[in-house]
């Protein structure tokens, strides 16, 4: 939702994307506590330890994806 706002507000894509990324140092604290959560409760298997850092980590091109989509659609709109 801030990337669209930022968007509306005429911020260039890349700054957008960028500070999007810088989003992972803000996680990491929670990333690291919810990964010694799952260890302290047994819960640490492969399979858990990549669904949390899933949750807890944006990529790049999946940020790149849901943009473009979400300009596609904007570019569709204008034409009305």
């Amino acid at each position: 939702m801030t990337a669209l706002l930022l968007c509306a507000l005429g911020v260039h894509r890349d700054v957008i994307r960028e500070d999007f990324i810088r989003s992972n140092v803000c996680l990491a604290g929670e990333l690291d506590y919810m990964l010694r959560y799952l260890e302290a409760n047994r819960l640490d298997s492969i399979a858990n330890v990549n669904k949390v850092s899933a949750l807890f980590r944006v990529k790049k091109n999946i940020w790149t994806e849901c943009f473009g989509r979400f300009m596609r659609n904007m570019e569709m709109w204008s034409a009305f």
